[in-house]
């Protein structure tokens, strides 16, 4: 199994039940980022490229893995970005449109701290998942002409160990791949980051 650590916290049940239940109506769209300032080094994991660096594959993928849960596999990507002297991409901003006719607008950067949070907006109202949104503690729901309702959800200290229990989970139960997080799911989100990365030109040394 892929370690996205995300998939596996409370915060994330709750947002999928949510808009299971259809409390915010379907999905318009999903506006997601996450930035950090990163120190220049480019020796250091981030930016160099022969360690697979750039803040698409570092941090982009929470951004991307969140729009694939809730909305699956895009129809059309759209995506650009300014690189780093290195050659890996410092700031990526992403546009996805889907098969339903819902978006996503995503970014990830090394430049400036950002938000870090999710919105997604449904026909009734919308969920915004509290920054940082990938392990956060909470969520506000606000649905057309109601007061807004806060939901904190739990987290264990930063949030590892609920993979760890999916993992204990999957060996009990004598499961090849879990069932939260399957392999064509891994598949498809790489594919989609192959995608992005062909699209602003990113190309690591030992592809060439």
């Amino acid at each position: 199994m892929e370690a996205i650590w995300t998939r596996f916290h409370p915060s994330i049940a709750k947002t999928l039940e949510v808009v299971q239940s259809g409390k915010i109506g379907k999905i318009v769209h999903i506006v997601a980022d996450f930035g950090f300032l990163a120190d220049y080094d480019e020796n250091a994991r981030l930016f160099n490229p022969a360690l697979t660096g750039g803040s698409l594959y570092d941090i982009g993928i929470y951004p991307l893995f969140i729009s694939k849960l809730l909305l699956g596999n895009p129809k059309e990507i759209k995506a650009i970005a300014s690189m780093a002297p290195t050659g890996v991409d410092m700031n990526t901003s992403m546009a996805l449109s889907y098969q339903d006719g819902a978006m996503a607008s995503l970014f990830s950067t090394f430049g400036a701290k950002t938000d870090t949070t999710c919105t997604i907006y449904g026909t009734k109202g919308k969920i915004f998942l509290h920054s940082r949104f990938h392990e956060t503690k909470g969520m506000t729901i606000e649905i057309e002409g109601e007061a807004p309702e806060v939901i904190e959800t739990e987290r264990h200290g930063w949030g590892y160990s609920y993979e760890i229990e999916e993992v204990n989970e999957c060996l009990r139960s004598g499961l090849t791949e879990s069932k939260k997080l399957p392999l064509q799911f891994s598949l498809e989100l790489m594919e989609i980051l192959c995608e992005i990365r062909k699209q602003i030109g990113l190309i690591y040394p030992q592809e060439k």
